[in-house]
């Protein structure tokens, strides 16, 4: 409830609490897939009674339960098959406040599983296989596991799985987090309990069977290679073709995942399950590739041809698909897969293409909210949870390319003697800034010219897809350092788009704040922006001064362009965070951002008369869509900005912080992984 407005949080929450328990009481078969939604929705609410909730589910699975019915069909379940995973995941994100409620939501596990022991193993689908092996990997006790696996042949009939379903199969087991203790719920394997051992371990050594996995992963990567190689000397359906391709693509992947996952949850580290000579022959030789980072290697294979190995992307094809991701998350913890030390550099590098082309597609299409929520929230989790892997170090790298791509493709043809003049004056294969990005090194005067005065000024992509491509360039900027003068082109060209949108929608309202009106912003504007954008931009250009501030940052000087598209972003803010505007349509995430992530804009907003009037916003609306952690990084940031103040501002601040932490005593906690 974060992205909701304050007045709607608490009437929403009541509305939604309300309706679940009816539903809940009144269901007669099955859930409808629209109710499981609403109870993931409702998952996430920091302000309802979640162990009422539980309870109620587990009642309604008891009463289903004591009737002893066998059910003939997936869909006759209380939780149908096909969304039992979804329900199931739905309740384990509950908060886990205290004991009881983690013992309610146990009992809601239990009773749907329950309720799906009474499913016949008879005539059973290859989609109903997939969906009990999808929900028996979600469980998260090791005992309902085997339960489900002593009730239905999956162990005995993984043979019959296509490649395409195990494939699936292996991924969803590697990319498990649960964990529980060995001999749980099994009285004759106590040898080592006590001590917590990952389910995506179990998996694969007790369920599937490592040497079963690596075999069948092998040969699948193996044919996928064959076949993807063979369809370029074909000139058949385009469709099919790159079906082949993003098979090949998905195939090395699930044996990259089964790799790094043997090596960081099994400790293996040897050459098992993937020789060095396996993955040069799929990949290319060590030697093709000049650089443990990307850069270098994947230039290099794109010239490599046949010499670039069956699973290469250089080969003859000119093909390139995404790689099937389904979300920016989706999408980087493949890319912890692919940076985990049991995974050759040239590897990552012949797969690069599908991450930048997956990378992109979620630029442009993914919502702005969302993207934000990624890049300020999940990103950061995932690097703390992931310190061997520099994870943001290598986004960077993809990231690059994505825009490099945008950047070139998405301007006006150059004329032939401009073109010239920048291949002869910058590295690299359209690389003009990318390139310069990544050598550390400045962009030739004849072409930082061109890409300021040509398409910098005619960048032609929707306004979201610039806004995320803008949060993601903001949030993966190296910390300390200034901006990269070769990156300001593309960087003016985004903003210079999201400006121009807001200045067409702001143009009707009075710049009179008379202060009765804090809707002087005229009304259509919200119909196309919406506020928690504002926060948004809010941290680009903040992350933009800083950059600029630093010792170094000369961009500003070199590309005045920017600094007064910085200028004129920060007017249209001066209106669109004003506290009477936060007061109508802010929401908590809003709030959260610009008390922790957006310090350079706030003093330009106002300084600490600004800051003092979003506390106490804060404060007024702790009950209305703030989560404890989003309290407890407020009250971090105050405090870690609070030193060298003096000693009454130090004291209004700390007493901003402990009715911070009053606040956070009655909001549920929650773990995230």
């Amino acid at each position: 409830m974060s992205a909701q407005p304050f007045r709607l949080v608490q009437p929403l929450a009541r509305l939604l609490h309300s309706t679940l328990l009816q539903c809940i009481d009144q269901v007669q078969c099955s859930f409808h897939p629209n109710e499981i939604d609403g109870l993931y929705t409702y998952a996430y609410m920091d302000h309802v009674a979640h162990t009422e909730v539980c309870d109620a589910l587990a009642k309604r699975f008891a009463a289903v339960h004591q009737r002893g019915d066998i059910v003939l069909s997936s869909d006759g379940l209380l939780f149908p098959l096909r969304l039992a995973r979804r329900g199931i995941n739905a309740v384990q994100h509950f908060p886990n406040t205290n004991a009881a409620l983690e013992a309610a939501k146990t009992e809601v596990e239990k009773a749907a599983l329950r309720d799906l022991l009474r499913l016949s193993n008879d005539d059973l689908s290859s989609k109903d296989v997939m969906a009990l092996w999808s929900f028996a990997i979600t469980l998260s006790q090791w005992d309902m596991v085997e339960e489900v696996l002593r009730h239905f042949p999956l162990q005995q009939n993984i043979s019959l799985q296509d490649d395409r379903e195990y494939r699936d199969l292996v991924l969803w087991a590697c990319q498990t987090t649960h964990t529980s203790v060995p001999g749980q719920g099994n009285a004759g394997a106590v040898s080592s309990a006590g001590r917590e051992v990952h389910h995506a371990q179990r998996f694969l050594t007790d369920v599937l069977g490592v040497e079963s996995v690596v075999t069948r992963c092998k040969e699948a990567a193996v044919v996928g290679a064959a076949s993807a190689s063979s369809s370029t000397a074909r000139s058949g359906d385009v469709i099919t073709e790159m079906r082949r391709f993003e098979d090949r693509d998905a195939d090395a992947l699930a044996l990259i995942a089964v790799a790094a996952t043997l090596r960081k949850r099994c400790g293996i580290t040897a050459e098992f399950p993937v020789a060095e000579g396996e993955w040069a022959r799929w990949f290319g030789t060590p030697s093709s590739s000049s650089s443990a980072f990307p850069a270098a290697a994947a230039s290099t294979h794109a010239g490599a041809g046949k010499e670039g190995g069956w699973l290469s992307s250089g080969g003859s094809t000119s093909l390139r698909v995404a790689g099937g991701s389904s979300s920016l998350s989706v999408w980087a913890r493949r890319l912890l897969f692919l940076y985990d030390a049991a995974v050759p550099a040239y590897v990552r590098a012949s797969l690069a293409p599908g991450l930048v082309s997956d990378l992109q597609y979620h630029y442009r299409y993914c919502d702005v909210h969302v993207a934000a929520l990624f890049f300020l929230t999940v990103l950061p989790l995932f690097c703390r949870n992931n310190p061997d892997v520099d994870l943001r170090a290598h986004m960077r790298y993809y990231h690059n390319q994505v825009v490099d791509e945008m950047f070139w493709t998405a301007s006006p043809a150059m004329n032939a003697s401009a073109a010239s003049s920048v291949s002869s004056t910058t590295p690299g294969k359209r690389g003009m800034w990318t390139a310069n990005a990544l050598a550390g090194g400045e962009e030739e005067p004849a072409a930082a010219a061109l890409a300021s005065s040509s398409t910098a000024t005619s960048f032609f992509v929707p306004v979201d897809t610039a806004m995320n491509v803008l949060i993601g360039e903001a949030c993966l900027m190296d910390e300390g350092t200034p901006i990269v003068p070769a990156h300001v082109p593309a960087i003016e060209a985004m903003l210079c788009k999201v400006l121009a949108h807001l200045r067409t929608h702001m143009n009707g309202a009075s710049r009179r704040m008379d202060g009765t009106s804090p809707a002087s912003l005229p009304l259509p504007l919200w119909g196309v922006w919406n506020p928690a954008q504002s926060s948004h931009l809010a941290v680009v250009l903040s992350r933009l001064m800083k950059a600029a501030s630093l010792p170094g940052g000369n961009a500003a000087s070199l590309y005045p362009r920017l600094d007064s598209l910085v200028a004129e972003g920060l007017e249209m803010l001066r209106r669109l965070l004003d506290v009477r505007v936060l007061q109508e349509r802010g929401t908590a995430s809003m709030l959260t951002t610009l008390l922790t992530a957006c310090h350079e804009v706030v003093e330009a907003l106002g300084g600490a008369a600004y800051e003092a009037q979003l506390r106490a916003l804060v404060l007024e609306h702790t009950m209305h869509g703030f989560s404890r952690d989003g309290l407890k990084a407020v009250a971090q940031t105050a405090l870690q900005r609070s030193h060298g103040d003096s000693d009454v501002k130090q004291a209004q601040t700390l007493e901003f912080v402990r009715q911070l932490e009053a606040a956070q005593l009655l909001l549920p906690k929650r773990n995230w992984i």
